[in-house]
């Protein structure tokens, strides 16, 4: 009888703090508003180039594409988070970027006094199509935003490497909305950054000109290395509390 109580009391506070850990990953899921699947950002007939990247580092390599899904997440602090893999060849990134909204052009003018749209759209009147107005603005928050090496191609020490991404320009800063890619009319982000190698402090130029397409309202994607530490801890309770009922029913057997 003491067993059955026992296995019971066991059952009930796994399933509890099961649950507990299930409800505290909704939570931290539910501080994403909004999402958009993130694509290389193409040339249409209101760019006079023929473009096609996500990520333009020239000193690496021209073009990085994406390989694999990648999100743009956008949180309800108003920070959004760029995350995916791009490659260029063998040349291969892990993204985790995180921008800072400046709001419209107005309101990031008291934060960037110098702030201004880059308009890069330059065939068939874009602009009387896309209304710079409607554009928002980000800046980079270099505390956080890193590529990390793939593949350990770069350099030649045999380990792999990150680099950080602060703001290129206190003009052109990342923008978003129709036409701000730079590359043609759909929504989209674009952004001027430098990239930094944190072991020898190289510095390289570059570009982020993406496609974005608007997924379900609150979708709950976490982002890639996102985690809640302390109820974490709930699960291997749990599991503590279910295996300690186990043994106490196979002893019982016994």
């Amino acid at each position: 009888m003491k067993t059955t109580k026992f296995l019971t009391s066991a059952f009930v506070l796994g399933s509890i703090a099961l649950g507990t850990l299930g409800q505290a990953k909704e939570a931290a899921a539910a501080n994403i508003v909004n999402t958009w699947q993130a694509s290389e950002a193409v040339s249409d007939e209101y760019h006079s180039a023929d473009h096609n990247h996500a990520f333009w580092i020239p000193d690496l390599d021209s073009d990085f594409d994406f390989e694999g899904d990648a999100f743009f997440n956008e949180y309800d602090d108003g920070t959004i988070n760029l995350i995916g893999n791009i490659g260029a060849g063998n040349k291969k990134f892990a993204v985790d970027v995180w921008f800072n909204s400046l709001g419209n052009l107005q309101e990031g003018r008291a934060i960037a006094p110098n702030l201004a749209p880059k308009q890069e759209l330059n065939r068939n009147d874009p602009y009387s199509v896309v209304d710079i107005n409607d554009w928002s603005y980000y800046t980079i928050d270099s505390s956080k935003s890193l590529l990390t090496e793939i593949g350990e191609w770069y350099g030649n020490n045999n380990s792999t490497d990150t680099f950080f991404l602060t703001d290129m320009s206190e003009t052109n800063k990342g923008q978003m909305g129709l036409g701000a890619s730079g590359k043609n009319i759909n929504e989209g982000f674009s952004h001027w950054f430098w990239l930094e190698d944190t072991k020898t402090g190289q510095r390289f130029d570059g570009d982020i000109n993406i496609d974005l397409v608007a997924l379900e309202e609150g979708g709950g994607i976490l982002s890639e290395g996102e985690s809640i530490p302390e109820p974490a801890t709930m699960s291997l309770l749990s599991l503590g509390l279910l295996g300690t009922g186990m043994g106490a029913l196979k002893r019982k057997k016994q």
